[in-house]
């Protein structure tokens, strides 16, 4: 509190606004971590629905985390290069193809 004391009404800088994006990175980031966590939960059903055995269905979580971890250097040459809006839209793209 400095000599003019706390000032009344002066809302966030940016609207509140950032606390929206946490929230979104929040929900994202447990999306993206927790599902690959979680393929175990579904592993026998895997296995049951596609016919597959045991090795082979150890594949989807291993190429799932290879994804996620791998495409990180390759995304950061990339926004480094073209900026973080296209390739946030060609990231979009492709998930959703």
């Amino acid at each position: 509190m400095g000599a003019g004391g706390p000032r009344r009404g002066e809302g966030p800088p940016d609207g509140g606004w950032g606390w929206v994006v946490l929230g979104a990175c929040f929900v994202v980031t447990g999306f993206a971590y927790g599902f690959p966590k979680a393929v175990s939960v579904f592993f026998r059903a895997l296995m049951r629905d596609f016919g597959a055995g045991y090795s082979d269905t150890a594949w989807v979580s291993s190429i799932m985390l290879a994804m996620l971890y791998g495409t990180g250097p390759v995304s950061s040459i990339l926004v480094t290069r073209f900026g973080c809006r296209p390739v946030m839209l060609a990231g979009g793209l492709l998930a959703s193809a």
